[in-house]
């Protein structure tokens, strides 16, 4: 068992969920799995999950084992306390948090199909770098060219429908959807999310007010990201 292997189940939802419960006997519906985090940090970011009847937006680390928290040094890690769930392969100790709070955490180990793991050894231990290389020239151009054109298709529909959301959130306001959108475009895949809530935190309009005055610019955007918080001495 790897730990890729259960990004990848977590990531697509590879298991039975069916009457899914906490370590702590809590019922939990998993909304939005979250975001794979390929950087430092935990494994899935801003995820939404529902926890009893309190829904949750935070992060999510994946483990082969519970006690895989220590190995790793997380407890030392302030980057690991928003973690809102603990997903693992196999549940072997309670975690807390440093407020003495436990950790919520789901045990993976009999709820994934035992052929999908024998495929996926398979797939893993080809000698192919890509495995299914050998099969490509028997698959007619027509269904690769398909195959092409539906995941575009699906691609755009799902940029579209959170461009429509976020649109409607603005009140129809063209310019600071694409403003945000921008702003959000501007993180790259590591710091969209937060370039994003700057973005909603500093309106469009405001930022007009002051386009003349780019000292006031850089204030209000460093200020909003939480930049100016420590007591700098130098002028500037």
């Amino acid at each position: 068992m790897k730990e890729s292997f259960l990004h990848f189940i977590w990531e697509l939802q590879y298991f039975a969920k069916k009457d899914l419960y906490t370590n702590q006997k809590e019922k939990i519906e998993i909304l939005s799995p979250g975001t794979l985090n390929t950087d430092a940090g935990p494994d899935f970011l801003n995820a939404k999950i529902r926890i009893g009847d309190i829904e949750w937006i935070g992060n999510v680390e994946v483990h082969k084992q519970s006690s895989d928290w220590f190995l790793h040094h997380h407890q030392h890690d302030q980057a690991y306390g928003n973690v809102i769930l603990h997903v693992v392969y196999k549940h072997d100790k309670e975690l807390f948090f440093d407020d003495g709070t436990i950790i919520p955490a789901i045990e993976l180990q009999d709820r994934i199909a035992h052929d999908l793991i024998l495929k996926y050894s398979k797939l893993v231990n080809s000698p192919e770098t890509v495995p299914c290389a050998a099969q490509l020239p028997g698959i007619s151009n027509l269904i690769k060219v398909s195959a092409k054109e539906n995941v575009l298709f699906k691609r755009l529909q799902r940029k579209s429908s959170e461009v429509r959301m976020l649109l409607v959130r603005n009140k129809y306001d063209w310019e600071e959807t694409a403003y945000q959108l921008l702003a959000r475009n501007f993180g790259f895949k590591v710091n969209a999310e937060p370039f994003f809530r700057l973005s909603s935190g500093v309106p469009l309009k405001i930022l007009g007010k002051h386009k003349q005055n780019l000292f006031q610019l850089e204030a209000m955007l460093f200020g909003q990201a939480g930049l100016l918080d420590k007591d700098y001495m130098d002028e500037y």
